[in-house]
């Protein structure tokens, strides 16, 4: 871990290195912008993820974005990219070193990494490029946000009732559901009632658990087994992180638990089913948000945008080693299908 956040670290100081001396070159032989660029002035941008995984794909999409909005790094953008590896006690210290390197905004990729720079900085704009900003109390007029965030949210909260009916809709003989949850995410509460009208509408007896960090994740599993589950909901926030860590679907596809969460890597990892915004759509979209601000506007100007468009992952294999035939249903509604 620590060879791989030195070579990150190398990879950062070299990106930048080239970033600057690429500008200084343009400037010196007088070189003019393409006619996509929005200008040649080197702008800074931050972009703190709290888990990105061993491969991210929302990463390029925001490259992408920007690209597509005349912004090109080591011409005229230089992004610094941070990832805390899972590690929440690194949030901190990564905010501090985006802000002390000058970045004029930084983009959150999820809740965890939106309130470590919301409680560091009031000055610097923030935009979202996923996180539940509603759910997490961070914004709650999406229209006209207060303070200095704005964004694209994944309104996670309101879609828990859709990976309940989804999860019972393809195993129909759930009747004894466990949910957990980080009860330190600041989604929790919000998320909780939901669960709660969801299991109550469709006659389902449920349970919480918590799990506070990853190392419990088996622990916690076994006691549900025991507890006699047979459905598991894994509602996003804190250290459950919408199922974004490999970890999380292997260790649920080993307890041999029916389960739905919100990202797309969960089902890859070995969950059921994973249904939620669709996160690439959101990182690119994001893109837009930086571009108005870098460009003069405010945030509290900039309403938050609702996700349009969701994914629907089931993975066969799993619903293979468990004993589960998927409903023609659900696979007709499906965006992708893990043969």
């Amino acid at each position: 871990m620590a060879r791989d956040r030195a070579a990150r670290t190398r990879r950062q100081f070299v990106q930048g290195s080239i970033a600057v001396a690429g500008v200084g070159l343009l400037a010196g032989c007088g070189v003019m912008p393409s006619p996509g660029q929005r200008r040649a002035t080197l702008r800074r941008v931050g972009y703190l993820d709290w888990h990105a995984g061993t491969i991210d794909p929302t990463i390029e999409a925001f490259r992408e974005g920007m690209r597509d909005l005349g912004y090109v790094e080591g011409q005229n953008l230089l992004v610094e990219y941070r990832d805390a590896e899972g590690d929440l006690d690194r949030l901190p210290a990564l905010v501090a070193a985006l802000i002390d390197s000058g970045v004029e905004i930084i983009v959150a990729r999820n809740n965890l990494s939106a309130l470590a720079v919301s409680r560091a900085t009031s000055a610097i704009p923030i935009v979202a490029a996923g996180a539940d900003v509603v759910g997490a109390g961070l914004v709650t007029n999406i229209a006209r946000p207060e303070g200095n965030l704005t964004g694209v949210t994944s309104n996670s909260t309101e879609t828990l009732v859709k990976w309940i009916e989804l999860l019972t809709e393809t195993v129909p003989t759930i009747s004894r559901l466990a949910v957990m949850v980080d009860p330190s995410g600041r989604a929790t509460q919000a998320n909780l009632q939901q669960v709660q009208h969801a299991a109550q509408a469709l006659q389902l007896q449920h349970t919480f658990y918590d799990l506070r960090a990853l190392d419990h994740l088996s622990a916690a599993l076994s006691k549900v087994r025991a507890d006699g589950a047979d459905g598991l909901v894994l509602v996003s926030g804190g250290v459950v992180g919408g199922g974004n860590d490999p970890r999380i679907g292997d260790a649920v596809l080993k307890s041999r638990l029916p389960a739905v969460a919100q990202q797309r890597l969960f089902a890859v990892a070995g969950g059921l089913l994973a249904h939620g915004a669709n996160t690439t759509a959101l990182v690119r979209r994001s893109a837009s948000y930086v571009d108005k601000i870098l460009n003069g506007a405010r945030p509290g100007d900039l309403p938050v945008e609702l996700p349009t468009e969701f994914d629907i992952v089931v993975d066969l294999q799993t619903a293979h080693a468990l004993g589960i035939t998927v409903p023609q249903s659900v696979l007709r509604r499906a965006t992708e299908i893990i043969q």
